[in-house]
């Protein structure tokens, strides 16, 4: 038997006297609706998290500022992070390459930078923060190019 527009009277309890509503009081309505908030947002939480790992920069010793003098081997625009490949000649005279990371591409492009800013065979002087540990990378903070100052700086905010 279901329930017929004649019988939706109210029952002394203030829900509906037919319908599937008529079990639950309005305290738990307000809880079930609570808590299907709290887990959309532990949903919406879960899924940003990778977003935000992917953005740290804890890798690099903020702590230390290096700088670097060098030949470019290769200027790498692409999405996520630009690079720049870096042959710098260490104590033995031999070359090690270094990768330094930058930030993405749209954020380079606002401030000026294109693909063709730095090419391979341009002598250039970063300073960077390097890789914890003995790795040969690091974060680009500033630079001089073959034409002068490069642009500078990462993002404000670590990174983003």
């Amino acid at each position: 038997m279901g329930c017929s527009p004649a019988r939706t009277n109210r029952s002394l309890r203030g829900t509906p006297a037919c319908g599937k509503n008529n079990l639950q009081s309005p305290v738990t309505r307000a809880f079930n609706s609570t808590l299907m908030a709290v887990a959309a947002m532990l949903a919406a939480a879960a899924a940003v998290s990778p977003a935000l790992a992917h953005h740290s920069f804890t890798m690099f010793d903020q702590s230390k500022t290096v700088t670097l003098e060098g030949t470019v081997k290769d200027f790498r625009w692409t999405n996520p992070h630009v690079f720049i490949q870096l042959l710098v000649k260490n104590n033995q005279g031999t070359e090690d390459e270094w990768s330094i990371e930058m930030t993405s591409p749209e954020h380079l492009s606002r401030a000026g930078w294109r693909p063709g800013t730095l090419k391979p065979g341009d002598k250039v002087t970063l300073s960077i923060h390097p890789l914890h540990g003995n790795a040969t990378g690091g974060q680009y903070l500033s630079g001089t190019g073959p034409n002068g100052p490069l642009l500078g700086g990462p993002p404000s905010g670590g990174g983003k």
